[in-house]
């Protein structure tokens, strides 16, 4: 379902935050699971592409998992096939509320002035 369908029905999607599932972006997960396992995570990632296919909600799902799980070495991210955190778990809990001490998140806003993005 595209955004303006969503819009169209009068009905918001989750904020990436608050979702758990994400579609079609297995391989970019096995990269960053693949990556965090191996003690080669790196400081940054840039996840590119145009708007609404689920860049922040994949973000999100990494800061999950590893807020979740923050030993790469132990058998539960050893065996993980994805970076799935359930909603129940008090870290996803944190995030979706804006509450998790441990995550900054920068969004890019307009400048009033100019209606630029900043």
């Amino acid at each position: 379902m595209s955004n303006t369908d969503d819009e169209a029905d009068g009905v918001e999607p989750p904020l990436p935050r608050e979702t758990t599932v994400l579609y079609g972006h297995a391989q970019a997960e096995r990269a960053l699971l693949a990556a965090y396992r191996g003690a080669r995570f790196p400081h940054a990632w840039l996840i590119g592409g145009p708007a609404g296919i689920g860049k922040a909600t994949l973000a999100y799902r990494m800061a999950r998992f590893v807020l979740a799980h923050p030993d790469p070495g132990v058998p539960t991210v050893r065996t993980a096939k994805s970076l799935h955190v359930d909603a129940d778990h008090p870290v996803a809990r944190r995030i979706a509320a804006q509450a998790q001490g441990d995550l900054l998140v920068l969004e890019r806003t307009l400048n009033e002035k100019t209606n630029k993005l900043y």
